[in-house]
């Protein structure tokens, strides 16, 4: 079972999510919400699509699939909205 706090290694990011999420975390450190992570992973995302750099695409989307699986109901649910 997935929980929250093994979900954002499982994603092949590049190093400008992990700045943007230690950027956030710093200036917000008590609410550690998966539901902010997987916000900051889209907006990466869109940035990436923005500069037609998609190669990531793939991988995230398995990593989406695997939580809605594998996650405890949480981390599912973190998932089916991060995807619908």
């Amino acid at each position: 079972m997935i929980t929250k706090e093994q979900v954002m290694p499982f994603f092949p990011t590049r190093v400008v999510l992990r700045a943007r999420l230690e950027k956030y975390r710093a200036s917000n450190p008590d609410e550690g919400l998966l539901y902010i992570d997987m916000s900051e992973l889209a907006h990466h995302m869109v940035d990436l699509i923005k500069s037609k750099q998609t190669s990531e695409f793939p991988a995230v989307f398995d990593v989406i699939e695997r939580l809605h699986i594998e996650g405890d109901d949480y981390v599912k649910e973190a998932a089916y909205y991060w995807y619908s």
